[in-house]
């Protein structure tokens, strides 16, 4: 029996590589990444240690503090970690993910949730039930992450 060449070896590694760069293309087109995911891409992008005042919390907090603002008026780097529909227990597993890469001076919690406001989970909205698992889909696979979806 002949064993295969280099030539074949380096045709089946590029095979492997252009079918997953094509179902990584697919997937992109067919599913594309939501506001989540893009805000946890970017807080990976950020330099590690960066981040002088970290936000989470739910739509109420993402509309109300721009980090441009906050460096504006305060000097400090802030990021923006907050979600809609983001409860306070996503919170809490949001900031012990983000803290594995930044060391913010200042957290700020915005707790609309506490007082158990969770009208999205038995409203009339449509996609009320992607809202909870929404909150760690750009989450890295981690143990934090597998934490988040036990609890959800």
């Amino acid at each position: 029996m002949k064993r295969p060449g280099y030539r074949q070896c380096l045709k089946g590694i590029c095979f492997v590589l252009l079918f997953l760069l094509a179902l990584k293309t697919l997937v992109m087109l067919l599913y594309p990444s939501n506001f989540n995911t893009r805000v946890w891409y970017r807080f990976y992008k950020l330099k590690k240690e960066s981040v002088d005042m970290l936000v989470v919390g739910s739509s109420h907090a993402y509309a109300t503090f721009d980090p441009a603002v906050v460096l504006e008026k305060t000097g400090m780097n802030s990021y923006n970690l907050a979600s809609n529909s983001q409860t306070a227990v996503q919170s809490y597993y949001n900031v012990k993910e983000a803290l594995h890469y930044q060391n913010p001076k200042i957290l700020i919690m915005e707790a609309m949730t506490l007082d158990n406001n969770y009208f999205w989970r038995t409203g009339d909205t449509p996609d009320r039930d992607w809202k909870k698992e929404s909150n760690i889909d750009g989450m890295r696979f981690g143990l934090t992450k597998l934490e988040a979806v036990c609890e959800q």
